[in-house]
């Protein structure tokens, strides 16, 4: 943003003087809940008062407020619907920029804080003239630890660092976080545009969730629950988040994934972040679901072998080239497809007989669930290590086709293996 923009240089000049006035641990109070109190604090100031005056002196974002009366606006967000008083904006925007750096773990200095200040002045007129701006999405996990960050385009996956202990005064603490962004209604949104928003909200911490279930090793499983979610709006701190509700499965004890866990988590999310990705979206999903959503045998084994079809179905001899291809998938070796084949094909029919309500003994259910999940993992992490072409195209039919009968474009040829 350019210096010279009114509404930025009155607030950066509000930034250096609230930086100036205590330590870090005096200032970062300022995202717990509503600024009032450091409005209140910083309003004797001239530079505040300033700041209040390039508000009403910009068209854009003067138009949000009442012409007349108190300058209150109502404004609803997926997480957040407040009285928000133009009067205490300015403390606002300090608040949350703020409030990312401390999600982000970045110092509080004013080279950190300026951009972040210049992004809440941008999303505010974003706001003000579309009803959307791009925030920071900010997720909290329990259930697995990791060592070194993982980025990816679809977001930032990290250890846990003391921001979300912090933020809810200790009542709730995490293993892992993960912050994306997302274009969020902001306003006056409809129910149907909320309702989306939300959906795409809890799909980000799927996406994460999703990776890191790929990439761990099947045994012990890794249950990736996630605890909180919240959105860095432009215009307050920390006062509003939500909670999936993931308790159908207890939570596994957390457990750190090892360097090839990471290594393949991180091939799983770059995959999950690239927009071909929607061709096998829901064998991502469904082995997720399958791990950590699902407490019956039963559901597990439905999942995992739904996962399957998504990656490798057909519309014709379903059950023999789902299995053939998966089996290609799983074992290089030729010889040793043969006996693949027959057991994948063996749990294939233990799910066609529960899909189809025939009496199947539990501890067969179980086995085959196990097995099922441990194939869908398997096959997903060869496609993520040698196989990532088939993510391309854009049917499953196309995928098996292409594993079964040779694909010159990518140095398939025919193998009669099976």
């Amino acid at each position: 943003m350019d210096r010279d923009d009114p509404v930025f240089s009155a607030h950066l000049r509000l930034l250096k003087h609230f930086l100036g006035t205590g330590s870090v641990e005096k200032l970062r109070p300022i995202v717990l809940g509503a600024p009032n109190a450091f409005a209140r604090q910083l309003s004797s100031t001239v530079v505040y008062r300033d700041s209040i005056r390039s508000l009403g002196e910009d068209v854009v974002i003067r138009s949000l407020f009442p012409e007349t009366g108190d300058p209150v606006r109502t404004v609803i967000s997926p997480v957040l619907g407040i009285g928000l008083d133009a009067r205490i904006l300015p403390a606002g925007f300090l608040a949350s920029a703020v409030l990312h750096a401390t999600i982000r773990d970045l110092p509080l200095n004013e080279e950190t804080l300026t951009p972040l200040l210049a992004g809440a002045i941008t999303q505010m007129r974003s706001i003000a003239t579309d009803g959307v701006a791009e925030c920071l999405v900010a997720i909290a996990f329990d259930g697995f630890t990791i060592g070194e960050p993982i980025e990816a385009s679809v977001g930032r996956l990290s250890a846990a660092t003391n921001a979300w202990p912090y933020l809810t005064s200790g009542h709730d603490t995490c293993s892992a976080e993960a912050t994306g962004t997302l274009r969020v209604h902001i306003g006056s949104p409809s129910q149907a545009d909320l309702f989306e928003d939300l959906r795409r909200l809890f799909s980000l911490a799927d996406d994460f969730r999703a990776a890191v279930v790929v990439g761990a090793e099947a045994d012990p499983p890794i249950r990736p629950i996630t605890k909180l979610v919240t959105i860095v709006h432009p215009y307050i701190g920390f006062i509003g988040m939500v909670s999936p509700n993931q308790n159908s499965v207890p939570m596994s004890a957390s457990r750190s994934l090892s360097a090839v866990e990471c290594e393949l988590t991180s091939a799983a999310l770059r995959t999950i972040s690239k927009p071909v990705t929607t061709n096998i979206a829901i064998a991502f999903s469904r082995i997720l679901s399958a791990i950590a959503d699902r407490a019956s045998p039963a559901d597990k084994l439905i999942d995992a072998v739904t996962a399957w079809e998504n990656l490798v179905g057909t519309s014709s001899e379903t059950s023999f080239r789902v299995c053939a291809a998966m089996a290609y998938l799983l074992e290089p070796a030729a010889e040793l497809r043969h006996e693949t084949l027959r057991s994948l094909r063996r749990i294939y029919q233990i799910r066609s007989k529960v899909v189809h309500g025939e009496q199947v003994p539990p501890d067969a259910v179980l086995n085959a669930s196990v097995s099922a999940i441990q194939a869908a993992q398997g096959a997903l992490r060869c496609v993520l290590l040698r196989h990532e072409w088939l993510v391309g195209l854009p049917t499953s039919e196309e995928r098996a086709n292409a594993l079964l009968l040779g694909d010159p474009r990518y140095g398939l040829p025919p193998e009669p293996s099976i």
